[in-house]
């Protein structure tokens, strides 16, 4: 190879490279997750990240369809600077999808025209209080999912994009840990659980053993009863690492479950 081709050659590479790091792609909104609201019915809670870089103003756009996302509300943005020695920074933010309605998938994405969109996902407000035609609901519950060791993640997101699940409760004990490489760890945890926190509320407590120490003692009712089914709810919990479901089972009223 000529000096006058390898220089080229170098000079196409920086130029290629240039255009890769400086695309709207690097500042696409990531870590995006739901969470509900006070009205959970007619709104739901966004917050993302972009790169601390990204200037311009984001915005959430949804609607009720894919190709009609005619609704704009904007976000409130704070810079995050991490505590390891990369001080490494990001911007998050937060805005809420208002005037839905109950029980209805809507669609929506966030981002901006100067940084970079994120894709188009979807999600189901809650049924209004006593809609009985919208339940059993259903809820995924578990703790201790770290990034590298996250062993129900492909699982749990083929349940999502089934329309499984209608809520995430991840009760403690994320990503192992949040802080870990500067806080970069904690930022792949959240894009790992992207795919389903994008789509239905993740909600989050602390330590699963707290949750644990709690015995929810919910009214059972006839589980049998459509005119009551709404009202039954049948929770257990037990030790580390346990889990939860639901189940339209008489049985269950009376009989505990133990899930390790």
């Amino acid at each position: 190879m000529s000096v006058m081709s390898f220089s080229h050659t170098v000079a196409t590479t920086a130029s290629l490279s240039l255009l890769l790091f400086s695309s709207p792609i690097a500042a696409q909104p990531s870590q995006i997750h739901l969470a509900i609201t006070e009205e959970p019915s007619t709104s739901m809670s966004v917050q993302f990240s972009t790169p601390v870089t990204t200037q311009s103003e984001q915005v959430i756009q949804y609607g009720n369809s894919a190709d009609d996302l005619a609704f704009v509300e904007t976000t409130a943005s704070y810079n995050f600077t991490d505590g390891g020695s990369e001080h490494y920074e990001q911007t998050f933010h937060i805005g809420e999808m208002k005037h839905l309605k109950p029980h209805t998938r809507n669609y929506y994405r966030v981002g901006s025209d100067g940084g970079g969109w994120s894709d188009v996902y979807d999600f189901v407000t809650a049924p209004v209080n006593g809609d009985t035609s919208a339940f059993p609901l259903r809820f995924g519950i578990w703790g201790d999912m770290g990034h590298t060791n996250s062993q129900i993640l492909m699982s749990v997101k083929e349940e999502v994009e089934n329309n499984n699940f209608d809520m995430i409760l991840h009760v403690g004990d994320f990503a192992y840990d949040m802080h870990d490489d500067n806080g970069h760890n904690g930022d792949a945890f959240m894009n790992d659980i992207q795919p389903m926190a994008a789509r239905v509320p993740y909600m989050v407590s602390q330590r699963p053993q707290l949750f644990s120490a709690l015995l929810f003692i919910l009214t059972c009712v006839d589980a049998n009863s459509d005119a009551d089914a709404h009202r039954s709810i049948w929770v257990t919990t037990s030790t580390h690492m346990n889990g939860l479901i639901t189940r339209r089972d008489s049985e269950i009223c009376h009989t505990p479950m133990i899930l390790s």
